[in-house]
């Protein structure tokens, strides 16, 4: 499983407009193959809110919202990741992709803060989360790059998922005091640690082929559906 940890946020309701839909070019209608049904946008399937329809985003991102307003001055209080199986793993029912992602929040220390997991595609889902959670306290989230594998690695651990390669951040030294004391103020990152966050990830990719060794372990609540590749594009993909 890999982690894609994209730009936070000051608002929930686009990022909620876009996994909801179609998406841009249509990247949001996939087969389900195992009942022959075709989805059209992404379905909440877990998460610390409450939905009443999946399918439609108004209500969490409401929820979120009353959450958000007790910290006003966090300028880019929401945190948005996507988690993506390998080419070559087994498809995860709703329910066990849930627990991983569950898993993974736990990992990243967002367990009990408000978000959701949204499901757009057979081998990915996107998490959406509250920086501050119910007691007005603030998730800083200091390299949550490096925090997201070290997640991914447990989540694949106990899912019994193929292991993604890790590799060192080729970019160089990690960020400094001074800019991870900025991206706990403002939310923003450095030009220099979004392009060391995008080598890291494409290092990754590169190293993601031929035929990785399977964990010894397997996950029952796993399908029998065989696994699909989708060409990685989107938003947060």
């Amino acid at each position: 499983m890999i982690a894609k940890i994209t730009k936070r946020g000051g608002d929930p309701g686009g990022i909620a407009g876009y996994l909801h839909g179609p998406g841009r070019a249509d990247e949001h209608r996939w087969l389900e193959e195992s009942t022959g049904i075709t989805h059209v946008g992404g379905a909440v399937i877990g998460g610390t809110i409450p939905v009443a329809d999946p399918r439609i985003g108004a209500r969490w991102v409401s929820q979120m919202r009353e959450t958000l307003a007790l910290r006003p001055d966090i300028a880019a209080p929401v945190w948005h990741a996507s988690l993506r199986l390998a080419p070559d793993d087994e498809r995860l029912s709703d329910f066990a992709m849930a627990a991983a992602a569950a898993r993974f929040m736990e990992g990243m220390g967002l367990e009990a803060n408000p978000w959701v997991v949204i499901r757009d595609a057979p081998d990915a889902c996107h998490i959406v989360a509250s920086r501050v959670d119910h007691a007005a306290e603030v998730w800083k989230g200091r390299l949550d790059q490096r925090e997201a594998q070290k997640a991914c690695q447990a989540v694949e651990t106990e899912f019994g998922l193929i292991a993604a390669p890790r590799a060192r951040n080729p970019a160089g030294r990690a960020p400094s005091q001074r800019e991870n004391w900025v991206i706990q103020r403002t939310g923003h990152v450095s030009d220099r640690a979004v392009l060391a966050e995008k080598v890291l990830e494409a290092a990754q990719r590169t190293q993601w082929s031929g035929s990785p060794a399977r964990s010894a372990s397997t996950h029952p609540s796993r399908t029998a559906v065989a696994p699909t590749r989708r060409p990685d594009r989107g938003y947060g993909r």
